[in-house]
């Protein structure tokens, strides 16, 4: 998300080389009316599937989710096109901790995850949109795969979408505000948006960035009061119309969301700009097509969740750290750097030349109703002894034997048992984890985020230049955090 309230001068930055900037407040009007979900339409055929959803769909998964804290909507004639700029992840995006809830929740949140592709197939997305209008509404709906101004110039789109058909308010000119998925898949496929803009994470996040657009085609005057659901303020915890609200972060709601994925969550959008072209004229933008916003109170974003099946790989529970000799930690103690310089693993072997240094990983859902968490160690040596340990804190920065430990607090030893050919999963014994911790002494009270890391016999070690005095030796792996949810 990486989006604090942007004043009027911050929005002027944002839109470098914009040919006007303005603010819109005066435009936001009050949601009135509850949403109504009028189902699927699809595209290709014109037809509706009501009271069905993308989730259920040919999506299944939500790879974007702009939908947090739908408190107004603002109104468009058909003289304007808005056009935004958000982010879905590539391979080599950042993780972000979120601006609102920072580290201490318990239920660690994060506004930017990595994604599992350098592009994705959009099968389908869902927007909102408030009407008066005495009839149906056609749109037009645009995507661009980058897109980095917002004042300097109209985003040139990838993908034109013309709906026809769209409901708009009843039949007496009353409001009605609808949800709308529209599936726009031919047989197995849609529209290819690239990841991070051109499928590689450079950075800022916010430049890194995908556009989209919308506006009526069919002839909407301003007393039909027919505009977009204004979303995606993490700050706005409550509103007249829909009580109090809870911040959203920018993975919420969508499979990036880790480790607990929860799909109805509303989301704000991964690095979302507070601000969109108007591309209207002087009778509609008030100064002319730029760059605009809503006064930073709410957000100048806009309703919108993309849908795909991406077949990402099962989430890896565990955020991984303490890699050594990075951020502060300290450097591994026998002169074996992790291979390579700077990854987040453990030390390097010593035997056969090293792995490079043994990884631990997670899998399944650290949940205790349905607990299938796991974990993994790769990269070790041979056939040796492995020790599983879990924690309470992560402030501990010390060299143990051949390797460099993070893991402290209460510290048991859950699982051991030996490695085949360098790894090993735990559980090794049948025993899901939270039982087993339980019988180890440690009764797990969740909502609670503990540590975890693996250490293992590495004889090899013993008597190694640069580790005097090392008689037992052994290694351990990197260090992961995982929150385990009731």
């Amino acid at each position: 998300m990486l989006r604090p309230s942007l004043t009027t001068a911050a929005v002027a930055l944002l839109c470098t080389g914009a040919m006007a900037q303005g603010d819109l407040k005066s435009r936001l009007q009050p949601i009135t009316s509850p949403l109504k979900h009028a189902g699927v339409y699809h595209v290709a055929t014109g037809r509706w599937t009501h009271g069905g959803t993308l989730a259920n769909g040919s999506g299944p998964d939500i790879i974007y989710n702009n939908s947090c804290a739908s408190v107004y909507y603002t109104g468009m004639l058909t003289t304007e096109k808005y056009q935004h700029r958000s982010r879905i992840p590539s391979l080599s995006g950042p993780t972000t901790d979120s601006i609102f809830y920072g580290t201490s929740d318990t239920g660690h949140r994060y506004d930017e995850r990595p994604g599992c592709a350098n592009s994705y197939n959009v099968n389908g997305f869902e927007v909102a949109y408030c009407s008066s209008h005495i009839g149906t509404i056609d749109w037009q709906y645009q995507f661009a795969n980058s897109y980095t101004v917002c004042g300097a110039g109209d985003m040139v789109p990838t993908v034109t979408l013309n709906i026809t058909g769209l409901p708009g308010g009843n039949s007496v000119g009353g409001q009605i505000c609808w949800i709308i998925d529209l599936d726009v898949a031919t047989g197995t496929t849609g529209f290819v948006l690239s990841a991070d803009g051109d499928g590689t994470y450079n950075g800022p996040s916010t430049a890194d960035q995908f556009g989209w657009s919308f506006n009526p085609t069919s002839t909407i005057i301003a007393t039909d009061s027919t505009g977009p659901l204004i979303a995606g303020d993490f700050t706005w915890t409550g509103g007249v119309n829909t009580g109090p609200l809870t911040p959203c972060t920018g993975t919420d709601g969508t499979i990036w969301d880790r480790p607990v994925q929860d799909p109805t969550e509303f989301g704000t959008g991964m690095s979302s700009l507070d601000a969109f072209r108007d591309t209207g004229t002087s009778i509609s933008a008030p100064s002319g097509p730029g760059c605009y916003f809503f006064g930073g109170n709410p957000h100048g974003d806009f309703y919108l969740k993309l849908f795909g099946n991406p077949g990402c790989p099962p989430d890896d529970p565990l955020t991984k750290f303490c890699a050594p000799g990075v951020g502060g930690i300290v450097t591994c103690p026998c002169g074996n750097p992790q291979v390579p310089a700077g990854a987040t693993k453990g030390c390097n072997n010593f035997a056969g030349g090293g792995t490079g240094g043994a990884i631990l990983s997670g899998v399944g859902n650290p949940k205790i109703s349905a607990d299938t968490f796991g974990t993994s160690v790769t990269a070790g040596v041979g056939a040796n002894v492995t020790v599983m340990f879990q924690g309470t804190t992560n402030t501990v920065n010390t060299r143990t034997g051949a390797g460099v430990r993070c893991v402290g607090g209460t510290l048991k030893r859950v699982y051991k048992g030996n490695q085949a050919a360098g790894a090993i999963n735990f559980p090794n014994n049948a025993v899901p984890w939270h039982t087993q911790s339980a019988a180890k002494g440690y009764t797990i009270v969740p909502p609670i985020t503990l540590y975890y890391y693996a250490a293992y016999r590495n004889s090899a070690a013993n008597g190694q230049p640069g580790c005097p005095g090392l008689t037992f030796g052994f290694n351990s792996t990197n260090a992961g955090s995982t929150t385990w949810q009731p």
